[in-house]
Order: structure tokens, then C-alpha cells, then sequence
């Protein structure tokens, strides 16, 4: 594998959207990224639910109904 050094790294040369797509970008992208947050927060929820709810079950503490 060749190795990147310092020089090659100085001279690459990056593309930037514009201040309108950049804004436009956002709009609609900061909609599925809160719809992340959200279900994130809802996994964990679940998780942690899961997590207490398993050993009762094992147990017998609990029962499943159906």
C-alpha cells in the first residue's frame, strides 16, 4: 500500500456547495436526521424494557398472555 504524505494531503483539492444548496441540503436532510434521534431514543427505551423485562420472565415472576 502506498502511503499519503503531507504534500499530497496539502495540494487536494475540495468542492464546496454553494450557500443555497448547503441550505437546501439541510431542509431536508435535518428531517431524517431528528427521525434518527427519535428512533434512537425509542430503541433504547425498548432495550432497557427488554433488559428488565427478560429475567422476570425467566424467572417466572412474570407471565406471557395471550
Amino acid at each position: 500500500y502506498k502511503s499519503v504524505n503531507r504534500a499530497e494531503i496539502e495540494n487536494i483539492k475540495f468542492v464546496y456547495p454553494t450557500e443555497k444548496i448547503a441550505l437546501e441540503f439541510e431542509n431536508i436532510a435535518s428531517k431524517y436526521f431528528d427521525e434518527m434521534q427519535k428512533l434512537t431514543v425509542l430503541n433504547q427505551t425498548l432495550s432497557q424494557t427488554r433488559d428488565l423485562l427478560i429475567p422476570q420472565l425467566v424467572t417466572g415472576k412474570r407471565e406471557l398472555k395471550k
